[in-house]
């Protein structure tokens, strides 16, 4: 059994209170409707609905890009995502058959370039941050990344169109150390409507007033409907502070972007800001066509009091929806036990009732999987650790009828004695019956490599059928990689692990303390299918040859021939 270090989990928790205490920001009104309880799939939850406040627009290529002087403190970790430990259920990790480390590049790998870093947390806010919480988009001939704090534009060969900039200021927040602090970005192109989006967290510091209001959260949204992101994006705020639930003002921990033809949408972990405790996943449906525009009323609805298998729903993954889909499914893995093979499966039919005032239909249900378990921390060669987090579901696509999962879990590789990290991966096909969900995995399996630990992974599948998954790779005698597998249309398990750009030194960042207190990292990939062709864009974390002095990683984008 491989024990998660609960006390640095609460200790990451409690330094996110003190790094926002008293957070507040004035910003639009922001109206809810009464909440109600529905019931389907034997699964109770409540609904809600409200409206999404326009803050503005911003222009990405008036945004400072110079160094900025230096700030005290230098660094800042990004806290866990907190998996409270709610049962003790133990078993033997499972076992996989490992495939080859292939070093340097195959046919398949196309673009290949260096992208945002450490560097630029210094360089356009003060400080150093571990680690990139990793947002990709691709369409209309640019790359988007979005980490942390930082965004940039580029074109498919690297070069930057636009950026680095302060996300701060791409989201028309508070700048600065002591400003709204920021984190979980993610990003998607929308071919059909040329149009992009982002989100992001953010807990904006308190009035200069006294006595400060009580502290607000928010997820804020940015749009671009001209096709080219350089141009300006309109900015909204999505209020998750939910004074109503227990425990609340509360944080949006993890948010995370889906798309399908009506809406986007945005789930969140809720953790009250001043107490223990985990509200569970809070999903919003907002309506997209306004957002497009923009203009009208940006309506969205709210389901909350989410459960799987008796606990908080945890992490739940909306599914970016490639093609027609028959609802906007959702997923997510069960990781409050050190060992688990339970998949929620989630369904929100109905979809257009958001924008008409009304209140789509959720359903859900549980599928049994593979086993996974809690992963390891992964070794270094000069003997510091990589933390691979938990087993929550760490990506979703929709492609072909079928859903597209992957997670960590530790694992032990045949003909290899000791425990690893791998991927399990998973293939679902989903339907809808009188308006439930219901699925079946008809494809999963773990990616591993004998004496490797393979690290935050991120699945995609393309339009012929081809599926690319990225991750990091790292190991005792394997500097931190960034890497790839793929599984052809005609195979059933993945081929070779690609190293798509090696690691050039170990990672030396502030946060890493030997094995008791493994280096930040993560805390997820990116993977997304380019929808001007049958390729798949991928990012994810690795060691550059340049890196800042107290933080080293670098994130890596490229391109994998699906």
């Amino acid at each position: 059994m491989h024990a998660r270090s609960h006390v640095r989990r609460v200790l990451s928790l409690l330094l996110l209170v003190v790094l926002l205490a008293g957070s507040a920001f004035l910003f639009g009104p922001m109206s809810y409707a009464a909440s109600h309880v529905v019931r389907s799939n034997a699964n109770a939850y409540s609904a809600a609905r409200g409206v999404v406040t326009r803050v503005g627009t911003v222009n990405p290529r008036l945004l400072p890009t110079g160094k900025v002087p230096q700030a005290s403190p230098p660094t800042r970790v990004i806290p866990y995502h907190g998996v409270p430990k709610l049962q003790k259920q133990t078993g033997k990790s499972p076992t996989a058959v490992g495939v080859p480390l292939q070093r340097g590049t195959s046919g398949l790998l196309l673009h290949n370039f260096d992208a945002l870093k450490s560097l630029d947390d210094q360089n356009l806010l003060g400080y150093q941050l571990e680690p990139p919480d990793q947002g990709l988009c691709v369409g209309n001939g640019y790359v988007v990344e979005v980490i942390n704090t930082v965004g940039a534009v580029y074109r498919p060969d690297g070069l930057a169109a636009v950026g680095p900039f302060n996300l701060q200021n791409f989201f028309q927040e508070a700048p600065g150390i002591n400003g709204t602090f920021i984190s979980d970005p993610r990003c998607y192109y929308d071919a059909v409507t040329r149009t992009w989006f982002a989100t992001i967290l953010a807990l904006p510091p308190p009035p200069p007033i006294s006595p400060p209001p009580p502290p607000t959260t928010r997820v804020d949204i940015a749009v671009n409907s001209s096709g080219d992101p350089t141009t300006p994006w309109t900015v909204y705020r999505l209020d998750t502070t939910d004074t109503g639930h227990v425990g609340c003002p509360c944080q949006p921990d993890y948010p995370i972007l889906g798309i399908d033809a009506f809406n986007i949408y945005i789930t969140t972990t809720e953790f009250p800001l001043f107490s223990v405790g985990l509200n569970g996943a809070q999903i919003y449906a907002i309506d997209k066509m306004p957002l497009e525009s923009p203009k009208g009323t940006v309506r969205f609805v709210q389901f909350s009091n989410l459960s799987t298998g008796g606990f908080p729903t945890f992490h739940l993954q909306p599914t970016i929806t490639n093609g027609s889909a028959a609802a906007e499914y959702l997923m997510n893995s069960v990781p409050f036990d050190s060992l688990d093979n339970r998949l929620g499966l989630w369904a929100i039919t109905n979809q257009q009732a958001v924008g008409k005032g009304g209140i789509p239909t959720l359903s859900t249900t549980t599928l049994t999987s593979e086993t996974y378990i809690t992963p390891s921390s992964a070794p270094n060669p000069n003997g510091n650790f990589l933390s691979p987090d938990d087993d929550s579901l760490q990506s979703l696509q929709y492609s072909n009828g079928t859903l597209w999962a992957s997670l960590n879990t530790a694992l032990f590789v045949s003909g290899d004695p000791v425990s690893r990290d791998g991927a399990a991966w998973f293939a679902v096909h989903p339907s809808i019956s009188g308006g439930n969900v219901s699925g079946n995995i008809f494809e999963q399996g773990y990616v591993a490599s004998q004496g490797q630990y393979v690290i935050y992974p991120a699945i995609a599948s393309s339009p012929d059928g081809n599926t690319v998954m990225v991750f990091t790779v790292t190991g005792r005698n394997t500097l931190p990689s960034a890497a790839y597998a793929v599984l052809s249309s005609s195979a059933s398990s993945f081929g070779p692990v690609t190293v798509a750009a090696p690691g050039a030194t170990t990672d030396n960042g502030f946060s890493c303390g030997g094995l008791l207190f493994a280096c930040r990292w993560g805390d997820y990939s990116a993977a997304v299918v380019d929808p001007g062709s049958t390729n798949v864009w991928v990012a994810t974390e690795y060691i550059p040859v340049v890196g800042a002095n107290f933080a080293n990683w670098g994130t890596r984008i490229f391109e994998v021939g699906a």
